[in-house]
């Protein structure tokens, strides 16, 4: 299907959707404008429209994820890919990162969204070029501040010029 300027493939199953909790698992195939990936979840959406976070981007990304949940809890694997000349850049509370010019940029990884108290990082890899770097951590949002905890690792040294490039 299309939703605005989005192309994609949903295929799964919604369990109890008359009910007050409906829950599904579903696969999603996605070439997605940069503008429209906050839409996806609302709280995001919501940072995005105070400006504290933005996602750009000359090109479409190419989205993969399995989500299982409900209305108030989604466990999601994903895998997002931006080509090299897509100068994608994702600008957040605690930093701003760059795609450097002409290098690939893979993300996969998996996170547990719970609607009313924020995004949980699990075993989260970032692939760029010769550079490997892994995230875990949380984004709390429930108890009235937003807090963020994350780590970064890498299981080989990233050179000096890949990493400067990538983080502001």
């Amino acid at each position: 299907g299309h939703a605005r300027s989005t192309e994609f493939s949903l295929n799964g199953y919604i369990r109890e959707y008359k009910s007050n909790n409906p829950n599904w698992k579903t696969e999603l195939k996605s070439t997605i404008a940069p503008n429209e990936f906050l839409d996806l979840v609302p709280r995001l959406t919501t940072l995005f429209a105070n400006g504290k976070l933005s996602i750009d981007s000359k090109g479409p990304l190419q989205l993969r994820a399995q989500i299982q949940g409900d209305q108030n809890k989604n466990e999601i694997v994903f895998n997002a890919h931006a080509d090299g000349n897509d100068h994608l850049k994702i600008v957040t509370p605690v930093a701003t990162i760059n795609q450097p010019n002409n290098e690939e940029l893979n993300l996969d990884g998996s996170m547990t969204i719970v609607t009313k108290e924020g995004i949980s990082l699990k075993n989260t890899n970032l692939l760029l070029g010769d550079a490997s770097l892994s995230a875990q951590g949380a984004w709390k949002w429930g108890s009235g501040e937003d807090t963020i905890n994350l780590t970064i690792l890498s299981p080989n040294p990233v050179p000096a010029k890949t990493f400067i490039g990538l983080i502001d």
